[in-house]
């Protein structure tokens, strides 16, 4: 109770006098008054005449607006709920609770004021004698009182269905009541006598109130509480009201309000002594206790709603209430009490309070018991949900005519033979939401079709079952014929091939990359000439076409072994053979995917593996919540990460961390736990989506952290997956957004990136940015950097603008596969799930932005590739070149010597026959070999006058390892090889040597002296006569020779420089200015390691390498550098190379008649050993409508539903994102009921002796398609 001077209380049905007193405490009146006589002088008192009408709508039934439009403050609403302040007449509405959820209740308050008095206290004491004899418990006095009468009309709205709009229902037809009540009721009629009332004022809303229950709590004698009445009899008392109120104290009415006044503002007036200060409790812990008892108000509703639906169950079907119900009666039980005594609990505290025998902190303690125990609505609302939905299927279920029994129960109802249906289930398969709902609605269809089916509902216990979510089976005969009636309407509709069992290959090589997807027309006449997408029989995929031959996911066959049935009523049971001429002319026809390929690059470490598994989330679930319902996550690819969490303990707060991996690691992905790079190799993955195919490219992320080896090997790699696809729609560059400055690793990254991509790539490149929840979805601070180093390729056209920016945020995909691994993050969910929405809008522009791109041919970036790689490679023969010319040509000095000193003919040409030169022979080895580097395993050998290394060591040779990049000293996955069996150092007898000072050669070459006969001076041995002409005749050999390596040097030379010149037109960035610098702090961060250690006496012959290799790496950048700005120098004069021009300058080098093979030889034994399978894994996921939308070109008039067939979608939309591919073949049923006499479709025929056969069914296209169209009427 407020202690504000001339408080308004409502009566609550309480009479009292002027100068009465009142316990705040309590919140009742006290029989004792501050007035000594029995009534006060007619000087003191003040009375006003009030005529007014006040008419108020409840539109609920909460206690917070029943409260506030009673006018009831929070501290009288506290002891009305404590039970401290009885209520009777119209305040008997506070007391009324609605007890069933079935409806929903409101009201309409009519509050008529006929007078007001006032006690004029500043007078009293000057009249009457005061009476100074105080109750020392009251707290205040009544200095005022309003008369009239309120009234409550209450009515209830039955819901007849679970129709949101019944409680808008309601609050219009209130509305209208309170118009009429408005216009008919106010203290006086102003209708004039013998004036009919319904014809000034209308007629009474009979009609449109007449399916309201009502219920009238007023203040009137006799009549203060009428319960089950309808609008008649409301009316009614509506039009009686005038005269009863002229029959209540001459027409004054009763006490609705009372003025009160605290005692404490009449003390200096009156010389009161007063109590003691009254203690409450503040108004946010009042009102939070309101809303708590609104809380228990609903747990107690639903338990009522829980026991009047279980009994007539069980009235109506004994067998129905399984033993577990009686478990679920003890927990109800259990609750009730609990809130039973926490009301109790604060009776009494609330009343301790207002006394100061105990602070406001116990309401507190009360708030938090419950929040915190049993009772809280986080542990009884899911538990009462899914108790009353249970009861709501056995209801549902019995009251269409089937049956509801457990496990055992629907064993002896299939023993009958009859034709029933089998809802099998778990209530832990009902937290399976997708699966749920799309075999609920698939049970009410066939609750609701008029068929003399039995419908049986087996509720299981845990273990009784196999499977793991819930499905309908259908039985005929004892016999099981359809497994899944879910997987059999995701059926219904395909078109099936099958093709004989002997003639299918499982060899398990990769499929062909540019196979078509099989459109075709049937081959039976009746069916039409219209192109039907066909799947495979057995596996349910669709089929794609290559080369003469079919593949699905069962392995691939030759396309004249099919037989084929459409998905035309009209086609019959038949499967058809396709003629040859006509299956060969239409497969000409087929038309190839519409190809979205995107490939992905980034810094080592930026989340490229994440994105890619969230980017797949994004484009198969609408959000984060969808996402949570799945029992499966989906991962296409290794990740890992750790997910940290606070645990509150009696010991304190702690961190919980726990490592979550996503995916499956592969010899070619690592989930980076270690520190590895995640991606060890470019893995390409294909997703069909209807005609159109998105292939997304994950390559290894560039600054590896296992070197600089192997960041060009990577790239290597990358280029030689290119080669395999035709072109890229996107090229995105994923970045890091909080990177405030050009550091080296960033600009080493970027440029590396742009150096290998051609200049026409450049409109195609996409910036992505990840985890940009923490720059609240911008590029954050990476883009005034970023922006600087794109500035120096202003020209090509290279920017940051909103269109080609995407900022995604990976964040919710963590938190979904945290809770799918047992961690369950409830903080900040809503950010997760604002990350998924934000996320998944710019997977769709993404998509969009794609396809409205012109793809980049990738022959322009792999011939600006193979040029550099020509170049590069080129150096060292080059090299070699010059030094065996000049070695060459030592030796035909010296062969000339020896011919001049020639005494006979004889001697010159036996001299000449036979000749020494330099070559080099390379070897490519069948396995790799595992070496040390170590300079103790090494040796540097002259051969052929050169220094060559030699790996004395040979550790493992051969080594069955796979993974292992070659030529990469320390590569992480070396320490399994066999020569280190579970050490760090190797067993070798000869080597001991660290792990990572071992490497994988996969070739040898060696240079070593031949002896060679010269044939032309053979031929002429028997012709030439004298020694003059054989001297001739070897003379003009050995110059001929000279001139020609020579010639061909110079033809190498002219070759490189037109190289440089193309690459210095049609690269972004023709080399990595930023690698020496990114060298440099490399060797200076190994500078400063080592001399640490050797200031502690500790020597690290592991980094020594280790910094010889950097340094050696960065003296052979540099040369090729300077090479290459020399050859594009020196290029102006040059003819400018196109793509074409470089592959005919290849082969004109490859046709060199000396060097020309052994070019060749050499690079193909390199290329050898790096080639690699082109990785292609796909993925057939449920996309998302949006995600089908976004890729809809410009123009493009197919439906939307069209591409959702295309991917097995034809299901209605609630059902159709979840289905599997689960039924198999189909089995003739000549008595299948049918629901009218014209169209009964046709089944599918009976399957041969198939081995192995897929899972039996049994199916008609008609009946399923009937089934499914009763689901999205009854959704609609």
């Amino acid at each position: 109770m407020s202690t504000l001077p001339g408080q308004l209380r409502p009566a609550l049905g309480h009479s009292a006098d002027l100068g009465d007193f009142y316990d705040g405490r309590t919140d009742c009146f006290i029989p004792l008054s501050l007035l000594a006589g029995a009534n006060a002088s007619p000087k003191t008192i003040t009375a006003t005449k009030i005529e007014s009408a006040n008419i108020v709508v409840i539109t609920n039934d909460t206690l917070d607006e029943k409260f506030t439009k009673l006018g009831l403050g929070n501290e009288l609403a506290a002891s009305v709920l404590a039970g401290m302040a009885p209520v009777s007449g119209s305040a008997y509405y506070l007391r009324s609770t609605r007890r069933s959820d079935q409806y929903v209740e409101g009201a309409v308050l009519l509050e008529l004021t006929t007078e007001r008095m006032t006690l004029d206290l500043s007078r009293v004491q000057e009249t009457e004698n005061i009476s100074h004899d105080v109750c020392s418990t009251a707290t205040h006095a009544v200095a005022g009182i309003t008369f009239g009468v309120r009234i409550v009309v209450a009515a209830r709205l039955a819901l007849r269905e679970k129709c949101p709009e019944t409680a808008k229902q309601l609050q219009l037809k209130l509305e209208e009541l309170a118009s009429y009540m408005r216009s008919r009721h106010t203290l006086k009629s102003k209708s004039s006598p013998g004036q009919d009332y319904n014809q000034e004022h209308g007629n009474p809303p009979h009609d449109a109130l007449g399916n309201l229950n009502f219920a009238i709590f007023s203040d009137l004698n006799n009549l203060q509480h009428v319960q089950n009445v309808g609008v008649r009899e409301v009316t009614r008392f509506m039009d009686d009201l005038p005269s009863r109120m002229a029959a209540m104290d001459y027409g004054r009415g009763v006490n609705i309000f009372y003025t009160l006044v605290p005692i404490d503002s009449m003390k200096s007036m009156h010389g009161f002594r007063t109590c003691s200060p009254m203690v409450q409790a503040s108004d946010g812990i009042l009102q939070q206790i309101i809303r708590t008892f609104d809380q228990w108000n609903r747990v107690e509703r639903a338990i009522r709603d829980y026991h009047n639906k279980s009994k007539a169950i069980f009235f109506r079907c004994p067998t129905a209430n399984r033993p577990e119900a009686e478990t679920i009666e003890n927990q109800l039980e259990s609750i009730l009490k609990e809130i039973l005594d926490m009301k109790s609990d604060y009776r009494r505290a609330l009343f301790d309070i207002r006394s100061s025998r105990c602070t406001p902190a116990r309401l507190t303690q009360i708030l938090h018991r419950y929040y915190t125990g049993k009772a809280s609505p986080k542990v009884v609302e899911p538990f009462l949900s899914q108790a009353l939905e249970g009861l709501d299927l056995r209801m549902t279920v019995l009251d269409h005519g089937g049956q509801y029994t457990d496990y055992a129960g629907a064993l002896s109802a299939i023993s009958t033979g009859s034709n029933i249906y089998v809802f099998y289930f778990t209530q832990t398969m009902k937290q399976d939401k997708d699966s749920w709902d799309a075999n609920h609605c698939i049970l009410i269809s066939l609750l609701r079709r008029k068929s003399d089916y039995v419908v049986v509902v087996a509720e299981c216990a845990p273990g009784e079952i196999s499977f793991s979510k819930c499905r309908i089976s259908f039985y005929r005969h004892y016999d099981k014929i359809i497994e899944d009636m879910r997987g059999a309407q995701d059926h219904a509709d395909q078109s099936f091939a099958k093709y004989d069992l002997k003639t299918i290959n499982t060899d398990g090589r990769p499929m062909p990359i540019d196979r078509q997807l099989v459109k075709l027309p049937c081959p039976f006449g009746a069916c039409g000439n219209e192109s039907r997408e066909w799947h495979c029989y057995i596996c349910r995929q669709p089929l794609e076409y290559s080369n003469l031959r079919f593949y699905c996911d069962c392995g691939h066959t030759d396309v004249r072994s099919f037989t084929w049935q459409c998905n035309s009523l009209a086609h019959g049971t038949q499967f058809v053979q396709y003629g040859p001429e006509a299956l060969r002319a239409s497969l000409l026809k087929l038309e190839s995917y519409e190809e979205h390929n995107i490939l992905l690059l980034g810094e080592t470490g930026v989340g490229k593996s994440t994105f890619i598994n969230a980017f797949y989330n994004y484009m198969i679930y609408r959000d984060l919540d969808d996402a949570m319902t799945h029992e499966k996550l989906e991962a296409i690819i290794p990740s890992s990460f750790t997910f940290q969490r606070i645990e509150e303990s009696p010991s304190g707060r702690r961190f919980i961390q726990t490592d979550i991996r996503v995916g499956e690691n592969d010899k070619f992905e690592a989930d980076g736990t270690r520190g590895d790079s995640a991606t060890q190799k470019t893995g390409v993955y294909r997703i069909p989506i209807g005609d159109r195919i998105i292939r997304i490219i994950d390559t290894p992320g560039v600054g590896d952290v296992r070197g600089i080896d192997a960041d060009r090997k990577n790239l290597d790699n990358i280029l030689q997956t290119l080669s395999r696809i035709n072109s890229l729609s996107g090229i995105v560059i994923l970045l890091k957004p909080n990177a405030s400055r050009l550091t080296l690793t960033f600009r080493f990254c970027i440029q590396e990136l742009l150096t290998y991509l051609h200049r026409d790539a450049a409109r195609n490149i996409i910036w992505g940015f990840t985890n940009t929840r923490q720059s609240n979805y911008m590029p954050g601070d990476s883009y005034k950097p970023l922006e600087r180093l794109l500035q120096q390729h202003e020209s090509l056209g290279l920017s940051l603008t909103p269109d080609n920016v995407f900022c995604f945020d990976s964040e919710s995909f963590r938190c979904l596969a945290a809770r799918k691994q047992g961690c369950v993050p409830t903080e900040n969910l809503n950010d997760f799930r604002r990350s998924w929405e934000r996320s998944t809008e710019e997977t769709n522009r993404l998509l969009q932005y794609v396809s409205s791109l012109q793809p980049h041919s990738v022959t322009g970036t792999l011939c600006l590739n193979s040029a550099r790689e020509l170049i590069s490679q080129l150096t060292a023969p080059i090299a070699e070149a010059d030094d065996k010319i000049q070695w060459n040509i030592k030796m035909v000095k010296a062969q000339l010597a020896k011919v001049n000193d020639a005494k006979t003919r004889s001697e010159v040409l036996e001299q000449s026959l036979h000749y020494e030169r330099v070559d080099i022979e390379i070897h490519r080895l069948p396995r790799p070999r595992t070496v040390c580097k170590s300079p103790a395993c090494v040796d540097f050998k002259d051969v052929g006058g050169v220094k060559r290394p030699i790996y004395k060591s040979l550790c493992h040779d051969p080594c069955y390892l796979n993974g292992v990049t070659e030529e990469v000293v320390g590569h992480a996955a070396l320490i399994k090889c066999s020569a280190f069996a579970r050490h760090s150092e190797c067993q070798n007898a000869t080597c001991g040597h660290h792990w990572r000072e071992h490497m994988h050669m996969w070739y040898s070459q060696e240079e070593k002296m031949v002896t060679a006969v010269d044939l032309e001076v053979q031929s002429k041995l028997q012709k030439s006569t004298s020694k003059f002409e054989a001297r001739k005749t070897v003379m003009q050999g050995l110059e001929k020779d000279l001139a020609g390596h020579q010639k061909e040097l110079e033809e190498i030379r002219n070759a490189a420089s037109q190289f440089g010149l193309f690459l210095k037109r049609n690269s972004i960035t023709p080399y990595n200015d930023a690698m020496i610098s990114y060298l440099d702090a490399l060797i200076k961060d190994e500078q400063n390691l080592i001399g640490f250690h050797n200031s502690q006496g500790e020597a690290l012959p592991g980094n020594k390498k280790r910094l010889k290799g950097l340094e050696k790496s960065k003296s052979e950048y540099r040369a090729r550098i300077k090479a290459l700005e020399n050859q594009m120098t020196n290029s102006d004069s040059i003819e400018l190379l196109d793509e074409q021009g470089v592959e005919d300058m290849v082969k004109k080098l490859y046709s060199l008649p000396l060097w020309g093979s052994r070019l060749q030889g050499m690079r193909r034994v390199v290329e050898w050993s790096k080639t690699e399978n082109f990785r292609e894994q796909q993925f057939r996921p449920k996309v998302k409508k949006e995600i089908l939308a976004s890729l809809q070109p410009q123009g493009d008039k197919r439906a939307v539903g069209n591409t959702l067939q295309a991917v097995g979608s034809t299901v209605s939309s609630a059902i159709s994102s979840g289905y599997n591919a689960i039924v198999g073949v189909f089995r003739q049923a000549p008595n299948a009921p049918s629901q009218d006499s014209k169209n009964h479709g046709v089944k599918r025929a009976p399957p041969e002796d198939l081995q192995p056969t897929p899972p039996q069914g049994y199916a008609t296209r008609s009946k399923l398609r009937r089934l499914r169209t009763d689901i999205s009427h009854r959704q609609s």
